[in-house]
């Protein structure tokens, strides 16, 4: 280090305490800023802290605050000022200067070992004290030993009930008995500590904060029963150690009014394991169901544990004191509807730019699973609101008008409800209403969001599917004319682009979770798929007429079957629409008035009259078939508004003319053919001719 013998102490005082590396001493010294922070220490009267903090031997670093990272370093030194000097020399830097040794992953024990170990029997035993002051320091020190025994709680998750420093307070007793008194009030305030822990921890499950948003399995809850288990028989152990059964020996010597409340405190916590037993006993039946659906790969499989599970969660509402209260219910299903979210996430593909085939069928098996574990909700909801209704207790009602009170019997020994809270009573559970949560209520928000956004990236898929059928039409000549096909092409290329600019964007599954970054990236493609959308329903206008014919506007509307699908260009083709089913109808009333036309004793006229007619008739048959075969394929959504009742019974009623114009000739067929077989009938076998 520097000549300046103040740097060799603080050298000779580094390398004591840390043992670090030559160059590492070097380093520190070289670099402005470590020497700035060194250099302010050692000058500036106002700077009382230099912080030397040790990642490794081979790397420190100086600094006059504590840094918010502190706990990242392996050891600190900390330099202080114990006495204000206007500048430190080197004589007087081991009297004003006090060094001390941090170990930031074991803060609070440090504290602890020092408090209880150095300070305390320091200034509590100190014969140069005064004993106000001493009584004084005793319960401050203890008061800090109870702090750190919190913290340390909060940090290990387990209770830790702080005992007091026993050698002090042993020592005291036998030297100064005068100190009785404060002894005594030492335990008292220990004990009440203890009262405040175990109280704290037996009522922690009634805190919101018992479930946490990271307690997001079946497996978490089995894990947090099984925690508040240990903590609560860790706690029991702890009550029967000699440590503590000293103080209350000692207490109850004393007679202290604060021994009474804390006697019973013991059987509070057994019966805080019993229930956390029970709680664990009944959540844990749900493991076994939801292994079984995160471990299959066959969806008729997992379809089939849903109602399994559902009827598990039922027996646990039904039995279970505990779930069966509104909120804990609410939050098993939470977890639960979280599962079931989770496993339908894996399913879906993850990078939904690949076959669109295949995104489609993985988001419709993740529907299906979200749509089948809504739907057996819903049935199990139906049974448990009808099964409570039955069994829980009535309100009290009152009629304003008569004020009068009923479903309620306060007088008289035949109370229905009189031995409602006994302990035979097999419906216990269900004297408490707890109605099951709609459909919509906060613990399906994941369920809800993820069957929206899984519509959302469905509709998504068919845009994609639709758009790139235009290229094949463009390339083939679809639209029958070579500027018509180059501004189709025109259409495919800008609705290309806005795909890739979206899957860019929103690469995979993960990205379409992201609710602010897909929302903004979904409204931008559709915005600009509407344009492409605009543009094709023009381009379908024009060569809908150029087409005369119904045989030619349905086979356009074959060639471009996917883009008809697109709501603009059928809200654009409405009056082209309207044609082809005017002529549909047209097309079926003639089909209806040839059935019985002479065109059938004219067509076919080499072959037998009722076999020319059945001939005719399934020319008819074929004929109509053909039309609404295709016009059901293309326009499936119009078959089910009232122009498509319409048409189908216009439909209905020519299929049915020719069937019954069939049945006839079939009756007349057979009718003619036994007439015949009984004159052959009537002929003899054996003929003789005359020679």
């Amino acid at each position: 280090m520097e000549k300046d013998s103040r740097y060799q102490w603080l050298e000779s005082r580094l390398i004591a305490a840390l043992e670090p590396k030559r160059d590492a001493l070097i380093q520190l010294i070289q670099n402005d800023d470590n020497r700035l922070s060194i250099e302010q220490f050692l000058e500036n009267e106002d700077i009382t802290h230099l912080y030397i903090l040790s990642q490794s031997s081979s790397h420190l670093l100086a600094l006059n605050t504590i840094p918010i990272d502190f706990n990242s370093y392996q050891r600190i030194v900390l330099f202080i000022k114990t006495n204000l000097t206007n500048k430190l020399s080197r004589e007087n830097l081991d009297k004003d200067v006090a060094l001390i040794e941090l170990y930031p992953q074991e803060t609070v024990h440090y504290m602890d070992i020092i408090s209880r170990d150095v300070y305390l029997p320091l200034l509590s035993c100190n014969l140069l004290v005064s004993d106000i002051e001493k009584d004084r320091f005793l319960d401050l020190f203890h008061r800090l030993l109870n702090q750190t025994a919190a913290t340390h709680t909060i940090q290990a998750e387990s209770i830790v009930l702080p005992l007091p420093a026993f050698n002090i307070l042993a020592h005291i007793s036998q030297q100064e008995p005068e100190r009785q008194q404060s002894i005594l009030s030492i335990l008292e305030n220990t004990l009440t500590n203890w009262s405040k822990q175990i109280k704290q921890l037996l009522q922690e499950e009634l805190k919101p904060s018992f479930y946490s948003r990271e307690q997001s399995s079946i497996r978490d809850q089995v894990q947090l029963w099984t925690s508040r288990i240990n903590k609560l028989n860790n706690l029991l152990v702890q009550l029967d150690s000699p440590f503590v059964q000293d103080v209350l020996k000692n207490l109850a010597r004393n007679r202290s009014p604060y021994l009474a409340s804390f006697m019973d405190i013991k059987i509070e916590i057994t019966r805080a394991v019993t229930h956390a037993e029970r709680n664990l006993s009944f959540v844990s039946t749900l493991s076994p169901w939801i292994f079984q659906i995160n471990n299959s790969n066959n969806l008729n499989e997992i379809l089939s544990y849903l109602p399994s599970l559902m009827h598990t969660l039922f027996l646990i509402w039904q039995h279970s004191h505990y779930y069966h209260q509104k909120d804990k219910f609410s939050q098993l299903l939470e977890v639960v509807s979280s599962e079931i979210v989770l496993r339908a996430k894996q399913i879906i593909a993850n990078n939904i730019s690949s076959k669109a085939t295949n995104t489609s069928m993985s988001l419709k098996d993740a529907l299906s699973i979200c749509a089948m574990f809504r739907g057996t909700y819903l049935d199990y909801k139906e049974k448990a609101d009808a099964l409570n209704s039955k069994y829980m207790i009535p309100e009290k009602k009152i009629d304003p008008s008569k004020m009068l009170i009923w479903h309620v019997n306060p007088y008289g020994e035949n109370d229905p409800n009189k031995d409602i809270s006994a302990n035979n009573d097999p419906y216990s559970v269900l004297r408490k209403s707890s109605p099951w949560p709609p459909r919509n209520a906060k613990c399906f928000q994941s369920l809800n969001a993820l069957i929206e956004r899984c519509n959302d990236v469905q509709e998504l898929t068919s845009t994609i599917s639709q758009f790139n059928d235009l290229s094949a039409t463009a390339r083939v000549g679809g639209t029958l004319t070579s500027t018509m096909d180059a501004m189709l092409a025109d259409v495919q290329l800008k609705s290309s682009k806005s795909l890739e600019i979206f899957h860019n964007e929103c690469p995979n599954f993960s990205h379409l979770m992201d609710n602010d970054r897909f929302d903004l990236a979904f409204f931008r493609l559709r915005t600009e798929l509407k344009h492409c959308e605009h543009e094709l329903a023009w381009i379908l206008r024009q060569c809908f007429s150029r087409a005369t014919t119904l045989s030619s506007k349905l086979t356009l509307l074959n060639v471009f079957h996917g883009a008809y699908q697109r709501d603009v260009v059928q809200r654009a083709l409405q009056h082209e629409q309207q044609w082809i089913i005017d002529n549909l109808k047209q097309e079926f009333q003639s089909v209806s008035q040839l059935v019985n036309s002479s065109f059938m004793d004219k067509t076919y006229s080499h072959w037998p009259p009722i076999s020319r007619q059945l001939l005719y008739l399934n020319g008819l048959k074929q004929r109509i078939d053909l039309f609404m075969t295709q016009f059901i394929e293309l326009c499936p959504k119009i078959l089910n508004s009232d122009i498509g009742w319409e048409l189908k019974e216009a439909y209905r009623i020519a299929r049915d003319k020719i069937q019954r114009s069939e049945d006839e000739l079939y009756t007349q067929l057979e009718q003619s053919a036994t007439s015949q077989i009984s004159d052959l009938l009537l002929q003899p076998v054996f003929v003789s001719h005359l020679i």
